[in-house]
């Protein structure tokens, strides 16, 4: 069976509710011959598709445009079609019977029709396309896989396939595509009851494959896992937004329209997360848009425009299907909004374009019919929002007729669209303003001609010169059916805000005097006044103090007729007392034995000072370091210092008399005394002596004795300085006599000899301080010590040891060969190795003995031995021998050449062979170089050989080319230097053979014309060379070309100018784009290059070619800063970002929940939500939202924390517990409206004798309270008492009556 779109069209007629203007006029696009017709898509041309019955009950896509509907064709072997979407572009997709059971997706463009085809199953439907010609819908798949269809992305001639998410099986469906190639559709997913949910994906990595991820659900107002549990997208705008339907229960229905905008670029909060195999559909972001009648009926979301207006259809009460528009969160009956008596009843509205007009299908006059509604019949004015402004319509925020709050002295302007929507050309025959205020208003760019279905921008300008509320009205005089004469304007003229500069008060002294100083950005004088604190303002601005503390003091300005007044600025300081120096003095003192006191002084003077010491009062006695504080002990003055006493340790001496020299065998008593009185101590210092019982001292050896005296001092006391005695302990004295001190080297040790008196004592000898006798010759000083218990005795000489005379034994040589080599040989009577040299003759020795020979004639060798440290040198010995050259033969080569520059050698060869030769030329050294005849002579040149021969060398002149490289085609104005190289080296000459060119100078190539040339190049030869054969280069000579160069902002690469270039001259361009500045930023939108290829671009740089005359452009847009920010409870979209200038930005304020948008504020006004805020200049914008109040405002957020989330009302007034206060007086008093034990009551009041009553009630920390009173009964009159807040009790100092009533009354926070 054929698949096509299911048609909302009512059963029967619905009541319109009376309004007093119409704000659409419906136009009935007929049908094709048949009796219905349905309008499904719609562009901002007005142009509308959709389907019609033909008369002979075929089911035929149309395209309504200009007043005609006009038939598509079908694709071939089919016989209905329908047509579901069309672009900007006036590009078509929708779906064709292709066979009587199957049908493809289509795109018609430029009067063609094309099969997109499917992904191997019978049957594809296209539902939108974007205006980049990309179509999505669904196809599908061969009957033999788990698929049965899935969403489809072309683009390109490619069907990229788009599977369900994660894999699952069944289906997926695309249904909305906008200008970002975002896609939204519904998908299955796997649950207990195998359910469906909207989703949107994007080729995130441009790979144009469905890649895991790509994909995110967007759940559904369904109850969990249930079989409400259920979602289907249908449209999504440029800005995003989503809407379809939803499952608002645990069952299939009802369903409702929703919408979605995203957040921070997610469309589902909280982002998926799998829960017992299946995804929770919890999406804070989904919106249910309600219906138009019972929260049980069903509406369905069909289409969004950028402006966030909503088209779609709701079931009612009266069992017919509705149209409705949901904007600015509100969703009302399109047949509301039409003349009642038109005929018409709107069913379902399925699409709705940027001028607001919606199409769609209903009944006129009881027949099924597409329709198109237009604001007009005839002009139309449509709003900066691209709302309709329609005559006394009062001025409004949303549309731009109010221009809200402007600054006296600036201007703001408006963008407003004219548009005909009449069947004719209209007319605009001029225009009037009127009203107080219209001098504060112009009009420009008012048309007088406006065409069938042309839309024209015109500007209206609001520049307040004072502070005030404006207004004007516009009549435009028109031959427009629809009257536009009386469009109501406004503005506020608003005071230029100004701030005040209070520099920072460092703080003072108490005696300061100030002078304070503060500007206003106005100019204007700037008031000041104490807030708090002790001082005073004299004469305006002269600031004194009364006393120490923290001080308040508030700049202010009250403005005039030009500046508000200025925020008031205070100053935040402390004044302090005044300080005073302390310094400590005595810091550094010397044990004595009694306290030691520091002092201290002060400045001022005289100030009384507390020291204490460690943190003690007394002064201490003993040495040691004691942390000292002193401080001011006086009413008005502080200070204090620290500082650390020392008390040193004293210093003390030591008697110790002096000890004479002592023989070895003597004892000494030792005695000394320390200044101290402390016990001194002995200690041998140094040499042959102890101490016993600490004073018996005894000497071990002979030597000096160094005895100390050391007393090591006490905590009060330093360590005396130790004293020393100084002694000597010696033996008796020898004589000693050296014998044997002058000897000769022979190879054995020479040792001397020593006798004592007295005779028989123990010498011991060192030689150079060594014990053994030297060996070798040489000179050594000899010492002879005594060694003996009680002797001592020393005596040094001079040991002389001679060294011995040696000769060598040379035999002679014989007569040699200059090619002999000869061992040498003789021997020193030494043994020492004897050493040859040359003395005379052609010889040479290698290695010491290898003799040999470099010519001929005498040698003498002779042989020498220069001796060592025990041997003299021995005489030197010569031998002398004549040597000989050997005869060879000499054969002369290479006597026949040719000339080549260089220098023609003839070569040699020898017998024996290697030998070197000598060649002569003509009797010269050097080889010839250039073409002749010469005599050649070779003589043998070798140390031992000798030989000659002669013959003629004859040298040939040389053959040379001609290297003329190719000339590269040259334009007309160059000038090209001809060169080419002749292999002989010689000077090439040139001649032109043909074209308009002339050589100047020899090589100076000049062009009087385009066209084709010939230049031959020739050289004739010399002596050497013989004449080269001419060479001749053909070219071109081409012309030069103009490129312009232009940019209205940016450093451009080449600049701005003209530039002469080359045939084939490669430039790159490029463009700098400056920084943003001021919230302006300059975006370089890409090039155009006229009379050249290629034609545009869109980058910033780019590589020409130069092949004719350019004209480059840099292209630019302007783009101005959008802050914008949301107050607490809610969000706004779109975040802080540039957009486009001159154009509307759409700004959304999502509340919370339980709270509602309020207004916005900033460069943003009004109640409007959205709210097209024009970008004519830098702006922000800020949404303030408020909490949903129930009766009694009682806040429904309070309620549904308390358990209440729907008939708030009710709830406010219900009493569930029930403790006797319904829950809005809970709320009153903060107590808990679930708990009977929660309300607000005095619970104690406590009276005992004459002590004043104390009340006291539970209170809450969030609350403020009052407590009444009466005396003597409830009728009397009450007096209050105001609490703070959380007070809980009470205490009544009121004279007491013999009876008095209270109550306990919460204030509302």
């Amino acid at each position: 069976m054929t698949r096509f779109l299911t048609i909302w069209i009512g059963a029967a007629l619905a009541a319109l509710s009376a309004a007093a203007a119409p704000e659409y006029w419906p136009i009935d696009l007929g049908t094709l011959g048949g009796t219905q017709s349905a309008a499904l898509g719609l562009n901002d041309a007005g142009q509308v598709v959709g389907w019609s019955l033909t008369a002979g009950g075929r089911t035929q896509a149309f395209v309504w445009a200009g007043g005609t509907l006009s038939g598509l064709t079908n694709l071939p072997g089919g016989s209905n079609g329908i047509a579901t979407a069309i672009n900007r572009h006036g590009d078509i997709t929708g779906y064709s019977d292709v066979s009587a059971t199957n049908h493809h997706a289509f795109l018609y463009a430029s009067n063609h029709l094309t099969d997109l085809g499917t992904f191997g199953g019978p049957l594809s439907a296209g539902y939108a396309i974007n205006d980049n010609r990309e179509i999505t819908g669904w196809a599908y798949l061969p009957p033999d896989t788990n698929i049965w269809l899935q969403a489809f992305w072309w683009r390109t001639n490619q069907l990229v396939a788009i599977p369900p998410f994660r894999g699952f099986v069944h289906s997926c469906e695309g249904y909305g595509i906008n200008d970002s190639s975002f896609i939204c559709g519904t998908t299955f997913l796997y649950s207990p009851h195998g359910h469906n949910w909207a989703y949107v994906w994007y080729d995130q990595n441009t790979n144009a494959i469905a890649d895991e991820g790509e994909m995110t659900p967007l759940g559904s107002l369904g109850v969990y896992a249930s079989y409400g549990d259920y979602s289907e997208a249908k449209a999504i705008n440029n800005l995003g937004q989503i809407v379809g339907w939803t499952g608002v229960s645990n069952n299939w229905s009802p369903k409702h329209a929703f919408l979605i905008t995203p957040s921070n670029g997610t469309w589902k909060l909280p982002n998926d997360s799998w829960e017992n195999g299946y995804l929770d559909p919890t999406n804070l972001l989904m919106r249910d848009l309600g219906t138009l009648d019972r929260p049980t009926d069903n509406s369905f979301a069909n289409a969004i425009n950028d402006r966030s207006w909503v088209v779609g259809t709701s079931t009612t009460g009266s069992g017919t299907n509705q149209a409705f528009l949901w904007r600015d969160g509100v969703m009302t009956n399109l047949n509301d909004l039409i003349d009642a008596g038109s005929g018409w009843v709107l069913t379902n509205a399925a699409a709705i374009n940027e001028y607001n007009e919606i199409a769609g299908s209903g009944l006129y006059y009881g027949q099924p019919r597409a329709f198109l509604l237009r604001s007009s019949s005839g002009l139309s004015v449509l709003g900066t929002n691209g709302a309709p402004v329609v005559d006394s319509e009062p001025p409004s925020l949303a549309k731009g007729t109010d221009f809200g709050e402007v600054l006296i002295g600036q201007a703001r302007t408006n963008t407003f669209i004219l548009r005909n929507l009449g069947s004719s050309n209209l007319h605009v025959h001029g225009w009037t303003t009127n009203g107080a205020g219209a001098a504060r208003f112009e009009f420009a760019g008012i048309p007088s001609t406006v065409e069938i279905g042309g839309a024209s921008n015109f500007t209206a300008v609001f520049w307040p010169a004072t502070a005030g509320v404006f207004q004007a009205a516009l009549s435009l005089d028109t031959d427009s059916p629809t009257p536009l004469t009386n469009l109501l304007f406004a503005g506020t003229g608003a005071r230029h805000p100004q701030t005040i500069d209070f520099p920072p008060i460092d703080d003072p002294w108490a005696t300061n005097e100030l002078i304070l100083s503060a500007t206003a950005s106005s100019g204007l004088a700037v008031a000041f006044n104490v807030a708090s604190g002790p001082a005073q303002i004299e004469g305006g601005s002269n600031l004194t103090f009364t006393g120490a503390g923290e001080i308040h003091i508030v700049a202010s300005q009250p403005g005039d007729d030009f500046y508000a007044p200025a925020p008031p600025v205070t100053n935040v300081f402390n004044v302090s007392k005044v300080p005073a120096d302390v310094t400590l003095h005595d810091l550094a003192q010397t044990y004595d034995g009694s306290a030691r006191i520091v002092t201290a002084t002060t400045d001022p003077a005289g100030l009384a000072v507390d020291i204490t010491y460690d943190g003690l009062p007394d002064a201490p006695a003993n040495a040691g370091s004691y942390a000292v504080t002193g401080t001011v002990n006086e009413a008005l003055w502080e200070g204090w210092t620290n500082g650390t006493l020392i008390v040193a340790p004293a210093d003390q001496v030591i008697d110790f008399p002096a000890i004479p020299n002592q023989w070895i065998t003597n004892a000494v008593a030792l005695a000394a005394d320390a200044t101290s009185g402390l016990a001194v101590e002995f200690a041998v210092a140094s040499g042959p002596a102890e101490i016993a019982d600490l004073t018996n001292l005894t000497f071990t050896g002979t030597g000096a004795v160094h005895i100390a005296a050391a007393q090591p001092g006490d905590a009060n006391w330093n360590p005396a300085p130790p004293v020393t005695n100084l002694f000597t302990v010696s033996k008796m004295p020898a004589t000693v006599t050296l014998h044997d001190l002058a000897q000769t080297y022979d190879g054995t040790a020479r040792a001397a000899t020593a006798t004592t008196e007295p005779a028989g004592l123990t010498v011991e000898l060192t030689y150079d301080g060594l014990p053994d006798a030297p060996t070798n010759a040489g000179t050594y000083a000899v010492t002879g010590t005594v060694v003996e218990a009680h002797w001592e005795g020393v005596a040094t000489g001079l040991l002389a040891v001679a060294r011995a005379e040696q000769t060598i034994d040379f035999p002679p040589i014989p007569d040699q060969w200059t090619t002999n080599s000869v061992g040498l040989a003789a021997d020193a009577t030494s043994g020492l190795a004897v050493e040859f040299a040359v003395e005379s003759g052609p010889a040479q020795i290698a290695d010491l003995t290898n003799l040999t020979f470099t010519g001929t004639g005498a040698v003498h060798i002779a042989a020498a031995q220069p001796g060592d440290a025990n041997w003299n040198p021995a005489p030197p010995v010569t031998n002398l021998f004549t040597v000989s050259k050997m005869p060879a033969t000499v054969t002369l080569h290479d006597l026949a050449q040719t000339y080549d520059g260089t220098a023609r050698a003839a070569t040699a060869t020898t017998e024996p062979a290697g030998l070197t030769v000598e060649l002569t030329y003509d009797g010269l050294p050097d080889a010839p170089t250039n073409a002749g005849t010469y005599a050649v002579t070779g003589i043998v040149n070798e140390a031992h050989w000798e030989g000659v021969a002669t013959g003629l060398l004859t040298v040939a002149k040389a053959n040379q080319s001609i290297d003329f490289p190719p000339i590269a085609d040259p334009f007309i104005t160059n000038v090209v230097t001809l060169s080419a190289t002749a292999g002989s080296g010689l000077p090439v000459t040139f001649e032109v053979l043909m074209g308009p060119a002339s050589i100047t100078n020899e090589i100076q190539l000049a062009f009087s014309s385009t066209g084709r040339v010939a230049v031959a190049a020739s050289q004739p030869g010399d002596a050497n060379w013989n004449p080269a054969a001419s060479v001749t280069n053909e070219f071109e000579v081409w012309g030069l070309y103009l490129l312009t160069v232009a940019t209205a902002h940016g450093d451009s690469t080449p600049p701005a100018g003209l530039f002469t270039n080359l045939l084939g001259t490669v430039l790159t361009n490029s463009i700098a784009v400056p920084e943003p500045m001021g919230g302006t930023q300059l975006v370089c939108t890409g090039w155009t290059l006229t009379t050249h290829d290629p034609a545009e671009g869109t980058t910033t740089n780019f590589i020409l070619t130069v092949t004719n005359h350019a004209a480059l452009t840099w292209l630019w847009t302007t783009n101005f800063w959008l802050e914008t920010e949301a107050a607490p409870h809610g969000s706004v979209q779109p975040d802080s970002s540039w957009q486009p200038a001159r154009e509307p930005a759409l700004l959304t304020a999502t509340p919370d929940r339980y709270y509602h948008f309020l207004h916005w504020t900033n460069s943003a006004s009004g109640t409007n939500n959205p709210f097209a805020l024009i970008m004519d200049m830098p702006k922000s914008a800020r949404a303030v939202f408020a909490e949903n109040l129930a009766i009694h405002d009682t806040p429904e957020w309070w309620l549904a924390e308390h358990g209440w989330t729907n008939d708030f009302d009710a709830a406010a007034l219900a009493d569930d517990e029930p403790d006797g206060f319904p829950t809005w007086q809970e709320y009153v008093a903060d107590t808990d409206p679930t708990n009977a034990l929660s309300y607000p009551r005095i619970t104690w009041i406590e009276a005992e004798g004459t002590n004043p009553p104390l009340i006291q009630w539970p209170a809450s920390s969030n609350r403020v309270y009052q407590i009444h009173w009466a005396d003597g009964d409830p009728t009397a009159p009450w007096s209050t008492q105001q609490l703070f807040l959380g007070a809980a009790e009470w205490t009544d100092t009121n004279a007491p009556p013999p009876i008095r009533l209270y109550r306990i009354a919460p204030l509302r926070p």
